[in-house]
């Protein structure tokens, strides 16, 4: 009799359907995002790595030495998905996974405190981003323009996880500082873009003039 409850007992669960097995964050990401490993000294500015099972991206990166040889990399790595920041330290040939993002391009609106609005202009969907998500920290925000086409990145999910800029935009000088004020022989000056960025400008540049400038470096290119 025990036999045969114990059997009708196994044919039971085999037929219960039975639960899917789990897989943790890190799994799902080596499966499904994984590109390509880099060293910590090669990572730039807006890269997406994976760390600690989840995507974080990088802010801010610094690369310096110990005198010994040995270099050293600081980054400043924001969670892409819960926001949190962090600063890590090492070796410059720790090797990181970089995640590959999809780019679609929006165009900005406008902006309300720290967040902009920008829209799909294929979907004509608007979304909006904090300033914290552009590539370069949220003092990039100064050089967003009306009009201007940023790439929003995402995962699979299409959820917004990075926005970049263009690599270069023009601007109009508002103000150059007066020659008297500046070192002797000096071919370039600080002065001040209409939206309140400092910049250096050749000696030649007047305000009113129009520049371009390299978005990352915030260096002048060329007069406009």
């Amino acid at each position: 009799m025990a036999s045969f409850f114990l059997t009708h007992f196994r044919r039971a669960l085999a037929a219960s359907p039975q639960p899917a097995p789990q897989t943790t964050p890190g799994l799902r990401l080596a499966q499904t995002l994984r590109t390509y490993r880099t060293a910590s000294g090669s990572l730039r500015a807006g890269n997406v790595i994976e760390y600690a099972s989840a995507p974080w991206v990088v802010v801010r990166r610094e690369l310096g030495g110990t005198g010994r040889g040995v270099g050293l990399v600081k980054m400043e790595l924001r969670n892409a998905v819960t926001g949190q920041k962090k600063v890590e330290r090492c070796k410059s040939d720790t090797e990181f996974e970089v995640l590959h993002l999809k780019s679609r391009p929006h165009e900005f609106l406008y902006t309300v405190d720290s967040t902009l609005h920008l829209m799909n202009p294929a979907s004509l969907e608007e979304i909006e981003i904090s300033a914290d998500m552009l590539s370069g920290g949220p003092d990039m925000a100064k050089l967003v323009q009306d009009g201007m086409t940023l790439q929003v990145q995402s995962l699979e999910d299409d959820v917004p996880l990075l926005v970049h800029l263009p690599k270069s935009a023009t601007y109009t000088v508002a103000n150059v500082t007066p020659k008297a004020s500046r070192a002797k022989g000096a071919n370039l000056c600080p002065a001040e873009l209409d939206n309140g960025v400092k910049v250096t400008v050749p000696d030649f540049v007047h305000p009113g003039d129009q520049v371009v400038i390299d978005l990352e470096t915030r260096k002048y290119i060329a007069r406009a």
